[in-house]
């Protein structure tokens, strides 16, 4: 088993920086995922570590080894892709045995690794098959057990349930955090899926036009995104955000926002000393917008009524799309709501949530 040290890693394709100064460590038998949209050099990360990319600037350890001139062969790593990359003529055994082979391990052994793996995977009497004669989530399971026999230091995954339906991908990601806590092994996973990324990492690495936003748990970033980004970034539905001010005075502040203005609580005012004046993005989460008959006793609240323009009915929960002026916002309230397309609705902001950001830099206030 080993750590993961990206330091200060840049990787450039000809005039584009794809990875900008990647300052990353990932502990002994972490399970970290990177996410973020296409193109923030995630996967480019993942390549460099697999040692499919050569990284432009900086060092890249697995363990106590520097592994930027190591042949990606004699990195003791396995590789997941998105694309599962199993070859077509070989059975499923011959699949998770290939690379067994071509390492010289005698055949006592390398029956024991595939049958075990294909035992924990649920795939053991899958065998003699072929990949064509397997389904989605079968032909995943596969690829995953060619990486375990391997036993590998560290396992990468790239994107490797992104062409599952969404029950089997619930199922395989269960399956994953399952995996990772038997095998004891570090597990560096990629996907654009913050759902993914928010159940299944112990620590989320947010990636954003090559550069690392911010790395925590999944309820820190949730709670306390550091700017702007991981703030709309991380939650479904997204955050919501409203350009507003800071008024009143050190000793009693508000939030206001035109259609909005409320008090900040004292605690957090606190924080916010020599900001008056100052322009602000104020952002909620729609599970902290209430509909008012609903809404908990003794909440620290700001009333709000607004034109509700599309009700989902989720059966746990309803999401309201609302329309204020030309502002809109989501909010996710209890199922009890009677609220329909057309209707003004009467809303509550819980302000003990509330979440404020520098107009500018996208810089968390609050």
């Amino acid at each position: 088993m080993a750590s993961v040290t990206y330091d200060h890693v840049t990787k450039q394709f000809g005039d584009v920086v794809a990875v900008d100064d990647l300052v990353l460590e990932v502990t002994d038998q972490e399970f970290l995922v990177l996410v973020g949209p296409s193109g923030c050099g995630k996967t480019t990360c993942l390549r460099m570590l697999a040692g499919l990319e050569q990284a432009t600037e900086g060092e890249i350890y697995i363990g106590e080894r520097m592994v930027n001139d190591v042949a990606p062969k004699d990195r003791d790593i396995a590789m997941v892709f998105q694309n599962y990359a199993l070859y077509p003529h070989m059975n499923v055994f011959d699949n998770m045995a290939y690379g067994l082979k071509l390492r010289g391990v005698k055949r006592p052994e390398i029956r024991e690794r595939v049958e075990k793996a294909a035992r924990a995977l649920g795939v053991d009497d899958l065998l003699e098959r072929k990949p064509k004669q397997l389904s989605g989530g079968q032909q995943q399971r596969v690829a995953l057990g060619r990486a375990i026999v391997r036993e590998p230091q560290v396992f990468l995954m790239d994107e490797p349930l992104s062409n599952l339906d969404a029950q089997l991908r619930v199922e395989a990601r269960a399956m994953l955090i399952r995996l990772h806590k038997e095998l004891g092994t570090t597990f560096v996973y990629v996907t654009h899926d913050q759902i993914e990324a928010m159940t299944m990492g112990e620590r989320i690495a947010v990636l954003n036009d090559g550069v690392c936003q911010q790395m925590d748990t999944p309820q820190h970033l949730y709670d306390h995104p550091d700017n702007l980004f991981v703030a709309k970034f991380i939650g479904s539905p997204a955050m919501n955000f409203f350009d507003a001010h800071i008024t009143g005075t050190q000793e009693e502040m508000f939030v206001d926002a035109g259609f909005l203005r409320t008090e900040i609580p004292g605690e957090k005012a606190s924080m916010l000393a020599g900001r008056l004046g100052e322009k602000i993005k104020f952002g909620i989460r729609p599970e902290h917008i209430h509909d008012r008959r609903f809404a908990p006793p003794g909440l620290r609240s700001a009333p709000v009524s607004a034109m509700v323009d599309v009700v989902e009915a989720m059966g746990s929960e309803t999401h309201i799309y609302l329309m204020m002026d030309s502002t809109s916002f989501v909010a996710r309230v209890d199922p009890r709501t009677s609220a329909t397309s057309g209707q003004e609705l009467d809303v509550v902001l819980d302000m003990d949530c509330l979440h404020l950001f520098n107009a500018e830099t996208g810089e968390a206030l609050l």
